[in-house]
């Protein structure tokens, strides 16, 4: 039977819920309707506004749109007029935005949050509403590796998170409450921490998900770790509160941001185990090392990337690792004493509530677990109480760890490594060699700690293992050999002769097939003409080899013995390879696909050439869902196809980096003003992230030395990306010679930043020297632009500058190709004041 709540006053206030039909949308939606004295609009996708009059809260809402206290609209962030249209006629605005978010690439998140954000501030403005609410979380304030004990909102945000909708979240918040008073709109934030309660979509199925795995019986470090939680009802309690102190305590609320919790600090795995009792599982029982269950989830996140899988969400496990392992409670007092909050339901009644509402994934069959956790299971009556057993059922935790890490990590050697059998097992046999004399030379006593000399009785094997093994052997051989073989020779079972022909043929084609696919890339220049091997020798005293396929037509032919594909080639009959890693990979599982990667994006056979020198020991193939998502959010963000081609073909392996990192780096390049659709971007993007950031620093502190501000550092950069990419030494060589020798002011060099890029010796000071000598001689006047003479061509430069006045000074010539020194003809560049910009 419907509610009836009659409107509380003859006038009621008009407000709009965006994001109204998620998880504290709802709550919110309802508690409003409640009230009896408020409009609601609610707003949300179109698929999400479908409503299932089974359940009570929609069936509520059904009643209140019947009646006119409630509406529905549906809303696009990316949208502004579809915002209007939302909140047309409101008063108040509840921002509650998209909390599934997770699986999502960073540019996606970055419009629904940060750009939502400015659009839901614009159609406020064109509204004229008057209070605008924005639920934001307490993650803004938590970097993912320092604890958070009683945190106020003095608390600043991080420059660096270690999650991207943290980062994006307190970016959206920095713009909420920066618009406050602008246009009459008063803002506000509340960052609640670990909401739960019915209908949560996030923390409490992420714990049963762990449950139904087995993972949950493991807690993440010492267990004494602290946390805040609120429950839903609560953080609807104090969004109802913030709108009324938005009138009443206007100074004090309007542009702050406010922490919200149950103000019930309590063990983070105490709540896991309370709700996970609750729901029917058993409580997290073995504490495992954090630092060591972040190197699993790390060794899983790149199994995963390895074998392809597509389901698992590394960030959405790292940030729970992160909330279990790290202590974070947060003081209320301001919440309390200017927008009146106080808890309505205590933490125990919320769990209580909240396992309630799950109560009906208990009784899914998927979802029961055994409530009696003495009872021996069907598993362990099949497999006993062997060593076997222990392992696998982790009875001996330490044990089945130390076999699970080495079985993982022969799988990698072996299966994943791309290596042949007999050059893993070499390896493998190596490394071992070289530990055992390592450890072998070893002093007894390091700093009082005494080593434990290996006996040499480990590495003899007794009669007794040499026999047992060899009546195995001879039991096999005349349980399984002898006996075929005797069968088959006596002529009479023909369906066992044709049964073991069939698995004979069938083994040998696997073998031959094998064969065939690990043969080796230089047997495959069979067909060329020559293959040469050079030794062309290198830096620092290294070999470097120049491997060059010579074919008397095109080149096709050689890249079609590389590659197994067709490949037209116009141009040279040599085909140089500055990347003889190349040889090792896998034709059929590495070269093949990743030379059809290449061909689809940059078409030209040239250029994947070009690429594929580059690669070094990147592959494509190997990090190709973060390949792919890259070049998803470049095409995003509207930048040509050419610009991706040139980044492409010139920095492979600037596209290969994990999506995270490329997601960074090109919010950083976005934020420094560049424009996407202009190839300067790309350019900035491959000097940017082809750097570290340590790198970055030191580039930017080189410049510093020179007096530069960080806004003419920013320009550089803006005007040519490349000169970040110099080395210390070009750039302190190119402004000792400008500033030192020619005059020039650091502030003129950055606005021309180009003559950075320039050859010192080979462009800079011959022409410097040509502009010298006419300016003593008086040939031109001293208002010519420096800047003007050496970003001129060379053909405009000899023009302008040598051949007009090569009568009046026939040495100039002789000077501009570095012939002749100016001192041979008495000048210098002493005098700094005749050569101005």
């Amino acid at each position: 039977m419907a509610i009836e709540v009659p409107f509380g006053d003859l006038n009621p206030k008009t407000c709009a819920v965006l994001g109204g039909r998620g998880f504290l949308g709802r709550s919110l939606v309802f508690t409003l309707l409640k009230l009896g004295n408020w409009i609601v609009r609610v707003s949300d996708s179109p698929h999400s506004l479908q409503l299932h009059l089974t359940d009570s809260s929609d069936s509520f809402l059904n009643d209140a749109i019947s009646s006119g206290r409630a509406s529905c609209h549906r809303l696009d962030v990316l949208d502004v007029s579809s915002i209007v249209k939302a909140i047309e006629g409101a008063s108040v605005v509840f921002y509650m935005e998209a909390t599934d978010l997770w699986n999502h690439d960073f540019y996606y998140c970055y419009k629904i949050i940060v750009q939502g954000a400015k659009n839901v501030i614009n159609a406020c403005r064109e509204c004229k509403v008057r209070k605008l609410i924005y639920n934001s979380s307490a993650d803004v304030i938590f970097d993912g590796s320092h604890d958070i004990c009683n945190g106020d909102e003095s608390l600043p945000c991080h420059w660096r998170f270690e999650d991207m909708l943290s980062d994006l979240k307190a970016h959206a918040e920095a713009v909420i409450l920066f618009a406050n008073n602008i246009d009459g709109l008063l803002t506000c934030a509340l960052r609640p921490s670990n909401v739960f309660g019915p209908g949560d979509t996030q923390l409490v199925p992420f714990l049963m998900k762990l449950a139904k795995s087995g993972f949950a019986k493991f807690i993440i470090g010492s267990g004494e770790n602290m946390s805040d939680f609120t429950y839903a009802e609560n953080v609807i309690h104090a969004h109802i509160c913030a709108e009324e102190a938005l009138d009443s305590q206007m100074i004090s609320v309007a542009g702050k941001a406010f922490f919200i919790t149950n103000l019930e600090p309590m063990k983070f795995w105490e709540f896991v185990s309370l709700m996970l009792e609750g729901l029917g599982y058993q409580r997290p029982l073995i504490k495992f090392p954090a630092s060591m269950m972040w190197y699993v989830l790390l060794f899983v996140k790149w199994t995963h990337e390895k074998l392809g899988f597509k389901k698992y969400n590394h960030s959405l496990s790292a940030y729970y690792f992160r909330l279990a392992s790290h202590t974070r409670t947060f003081n209320c007092n301001a919440a309390q004493k200017y927008i009146g909050y106080s808890p309505v339901v205590s933490l125990d009644d919320g769990i209580a509530l909240t396992i309630d509402a799950f109560s009906h994934l208990v009784k899914d069959p998927s979802f029961i677990r055994c409530t009696n956790f003495e009872e021996q299971s069907k598993v362990d009556k099949l497999l006993g109480s062997g060593k076997v057993a222990d392992i696998l059922l982790w009875r001996d935790e330490k044990r089945t760890f130390t076999y699970f890490l080495c079985f993982a990590m022969l799988f990698y050697w072996f299966l994943l490594s791309e290596r042949t059998f007999t050059s893993s097992v070499a390896k493998l046999l190596l490394i071992i060699t070289t530990i055992l004399y390592g450890y072998g030379i070893l002093p007894l006593e390091i700093s009082g700690f005494t080593i434990q000399r290996i006996s040499l009785s480990w590495f003899e094997i007794s009669e007794t293992v040499v026999k047992d093994s060899v009546t195995f052997i001879a039991y096999l051989w005349n349980r399984w050999v002898n006996k075929n073989v005797r069968l088959l020779a006596q002529g009479e079972d023909w369906n066992k002769f044709f049964k073991d022909a069939h698995i004979v043929i069938v083994f040998v084609r696997f073998v031959c097939a094998k064969m065939h696919e690990r043969g080796h890339v230089l047997s495959l220049f069979s067909e060329v003409d020559s293959v040469a091997i050079n030794d062309s020798g290198g830096r620092n005293g290294r070999n470097r080899f120049r491997i060059e396929v010579r074919s008397r037509g095109s080149a096709r032919k050689a890249l079609a013995c590389l590659f197994l594909v067709p490949v037209n080639m116009a141009g040279g009959e040599r085909l140089p390879m500055k990347n003889p890693e190349l040889l090792n990979r896998s034709i059929k599982q590495n070269l093949i696909p990743q030379y059809h990667i290449l061909k689809s994006i940059l078409a030209s056979d040239e250029k994947v050439i070009k690429c594929l020198k580059r690669l070094l020991k990147s592959s494509i193939v190997q990090s190709q869902n973060d390949f792919f998502a890259n070049l998803s959010l470049l095409r995003d963000l509207g930048i040509p196809q050419s610009s991706i081609s040139l980044l492409v073909t010139y920095n492979p392996f600037i596209v290969c980096l994990k999506a995270f990192n490329f997601a960074e780096g090109v919010k950083k390049v976005i934020k420094t003003g560049f424009d996407p659709s202009k190839s300067a971007f790309v350019r900035a993007l491959q000097v940017l992230l082809g750097m570290t950031q340590k790198t970055w620093e030191h580039k930017i502190e080189v410049f510093r030395r020179w007096g530069l501000s960080e806004d003419e550092i920013s320009s550089i950069f803006r005007k040519n990306p490349l000169c970040m990419a110099l080395s210390e030494k070009n750039i302190m060589c190119s402004m000792n010679f400008l500033v030192g020798k020619i005059g020039w002011q650091p502030a003129a060099v950055a606005r021309v930043p180009v003559v950075l890029c320039y050859g010192l010796e080979t462009w800079i000071m011959p022409r410097c020297s040509v502009i010298r000598v006419l300016l003593l001689k008086g040939l031109i006047k001293a208002d010519v632009p420096l800047s003007t003479a050496l970003n001129s061509s060379k053909k405009n430069f000899l023009k302008r500058f040598v051949i007009k006045y090569q009568d009046q000074v026939p040495q100039l010539l002789d000077i501009f190709q570095g012939k002749m020194e100016l001192k041979e003809l008495g000048f210098g560049f002493d005098d700094k004041s005749v050569i101005l910009d």
